[in-house]
């Protein structure tokens, strides 16, 4: 399981909401849901955003890490791809960071290593 997988679970019980009902909050299924907290899906970013906010936490409670500055590069990438929209902030890009690190650690170094 990854650790978006293992805190979506902890968080969700911690609250005392069942499955269901953060489902329901998201827009999403039961099922769905499970296959996140089990680690057999990965949710897209705006998916991730839903989830804190309907646990009522910030992005970095789920992805497990603290807020640092977003990479650069990452950042500059995004808005030229966007067309110089300014689409997520440095915290949901840090998470999309984040997750591109677990699922590929030897491509993407830990964000506490890009910093300096």
């Amino acid at each position: 399981m990854s650790v978006l997988s293992e805190n979506l679970k902890r968080l969700r019980t911690e609250k005392g909401m069942t499955q269901d009902a953060l489902a329901e909050k998201v827009g999403t299924s039961k099922q769905v849901l499970s296959r996140y907290e089990n680690g057999l899906r990965i949710p897209k970013i705006s998916m991730v955003q839903n989830l804190a906010d309907a646990l009522g936490v910030p992005l970095t409670d789920l992805s497990g890490d603290e807020p640092a500055p977003a990479r650069p590069d990452l950042r500059k990438a995004w808005i030229k791809l966007s067309d110089g929209e300014r689409l997520l902030t440095d915290e949901q890009l840090n998470v999309l960071y984040s997750m591109a690190h677990q699922m590929r650690p030897d491509v993407y170094p830990p964000l506490d290593e890009l910093k300096g």
